[in-house]
């Protein structure tokens, strides 16, 4: 099997150290809480282990269901481990951790974006897995560990969060077979629906609406999008978690080749997130990189500090303009 080596590896770090820290990139989603939950769980049974859960963010309220998710910290003390572990950064920087600040420890990333500025002393970096908690279960299975009821909603949670509801590109026949036996341990897809999916509040839904109303459409480049100023993102009493997969829905008219979301959610600072599919014939990604962030070739994003809305929507376009 692919990384079965990497693999036996990280099995053998595990078996060898005590003091481990786990961590995931900021404004953390399904994806990245549920591969570091999983493994979480699986650590939890070694009594002489003391283990870390490290995100520099709290924790959306709509994964707030996630087992174990309330032992996850933003503070990590002083706490040193000797062996570090991190989750689906794409960029060491998003961790929130200081690189110098592990020392000795022994370093592994799992990890299903493009490789880019990840580190570690073993890399597990597939970008064929939807997630990288389809990596991650492919870990336990290639390890023989036990699959437990709360791992499996782990997992399965950010496998289904995503695809999109197994719905994206990313989508595979592997994808589907770790899906169907993490179901077997109990886990209520109905449950993970609602929580992820379906349970939206009221100021989540105002938000929406008020960004569906107001979508542009730039014919010259083939880009639908929607700036939110800070001032409107204060007005509405909006979190970044409120807008959590708009973009994909602003992806859905015809005849576009790509979307974009624009939020500045503080003083100067601006958030991009850049969407697109494979018939639309756009590698989002390549767009991201060019604006400082990353991502996949259809999902991507970046964040840009000190500019204003404008000046980055200008820039989209003219990188979008040569891609």
């Amino acid at each position: 099997m692919k990384y079965s080596q990497e693999f036996s590896k990280v099995a053998q770090f595990i078996k060898e150290k005590n003091n481990i820290l786990l961590a995931v990139h900021e404004h953390p989603d399904g994806d990245a809480l549920g591969s570091m939950i999983a493994m979480f769980s699986l650590l939890h049974k070694f009594r002489d282990k003391k283990v870390v859960m490290f995100s520099k963010d709290p924790v959306p309220p709509h994964l707030a269901f996630l087992p174990y998710s309330e032992r996850i910290t933003s503070q990590r003390s002083e706490f040193i481990p000797d062996l570090f572990l991190g989750f689906d950064y794409g960029d060491f920087l998003r961790l929130g951790v200081d690189y110098n600040s592990l020392g000795g420890s022994v370093i592994v990333t799992f990890d299903h974006h493009p490789p880019f500025r990840q580190r570690g002393d073993v890399l597990i970096i597939d970008t064929s897995a939807s997630s990288t908690c389809e990596i991650v279960y492919n870990f336990i299975q290639e390890t023989g560990y036990e699959i437990s009821p709360r791992m499996a909603t782990a997992l399965l949670t950010g496998i289904f969060t995503d695809t999109g509801g197994f719905t994206h590109v990313n989508t595979s026949v592997r994808t589907l077979r770790a899906a169907g036996d993490l179901l077997r341990y109990g886990v209520s897809m109905q449950n993970l629906h609602r929580h992820t999916f379906s349970r939206k509040s009221p100021e989540t839904l105002r938000v929406w609406g008020y960004v569906l109303k107001d979508i542009l459409w730039d014919s010259d480049v083939g880009m639908t999008y929607v700036a939110i100023s800070l001032d409107r993102f204060r007005e509405l009493g909006s979190y970044l978690d409120d807008f959590e997969g708009i973009v994909n829905i602003i992806n859905t008219p015809p005849d576009i080749r790509f979307s974009l979301l624009l939020i500045e959610h503080k003083h100067g600072v601006i958030k991009g997130s850049l969407r697109s599919e494979p018939f639309q014939g756009v590698d989002v990604s390549n767009i991201a990189r060019a604006l400082g962030g990353g991502g996949h070739k259809y999902a991507a994003g970046f964040e840009r500090s000190g500019e204003t809305l404008e000046n980055v929507l200008k820039y989209v376009k003219e990188v979008a303009g040569s891609v």
